[in-house]
């Protein structure tokens, strides 16, 4: 990069100075002063604050789950922004357990593949989750990513489960007889 940074820099009260230098050129000194155990003992300092993007998106607390077919389910959701509610966040990371999902059972959870790119901030989404198993309760939650990568907090959890095959129903009475027997 060659673009310039400004910097003020300040010693224990002496006269305050301005530098200009590349961004290749800071980046050095500040390696240099690193390596060699620059401290706040001679006026300078070895912490650098963080520089950019810390917001994570805001947490998904719309998603809901319907439409379920033999082996789909449909969600939706609002997209968040990439900086709370505001911006365009990077990606979204879909889990669906047959359990309970929470932050803890996060890594646990099978994981969709083909989210849809985030949208603008407040633009409603969907997709189709497809490839499940009939009969079968899913528990959905979203986690969004900015650039940086900063990740929100798991959304609300969402369920619906796929369609019974038709036939597959078997009654038993209450006297225990079984009455698919003809």
């Amino acid at each position: 990069m060659t673009g310039k940074v400004r910097k003020e820099v300040e010693r224990k009260g002496k006269v305050k100075s301005n530098y200009s230098i590349t961004l290749p050129a800071l980046v050095s000194l500040v390696f240099l002063l690193f390596s060699c155990g620059v401290n706040s003992e001679n006026g300078l300092s070895n912490t650098i604050g963080v520089v950019g993007d810390t917001t994570a998106p805001a947490a998904i607390n719309d998603l809901a789950a319907s439409n379920p077919t033999l082996n789909s389910i449909d969600l939706s959701w609002t997209a968040p922004g990439d900086d709370g509610d505001t911006g365009t966040a990077e990606s979204y990371d879909i889990g669906y357990p047959t359990s309970t999902i929470s932050d803890t059972t996060w890594g646990s959870a099978t994981k969709v593949t083909g989210e849809p790119k985030p949208a603008v901030a407040g633009i409603p989404q969907s997709m189709t989750v497809t490839g499940l198993a009939p009969e079968t309760t899913y528990y959905f939650a979203i986690k969004t990513s900015d650039e940086m990568p900063n990740i929100s907090d798991i959304s609300n959890i969402s369920s619906n489960s796929t369609q019974i095959i038709e036939g597959s129903a078997y009654y038993v009475s209450p006297d225990g007889s079984d009455s698919n027997d003809g």
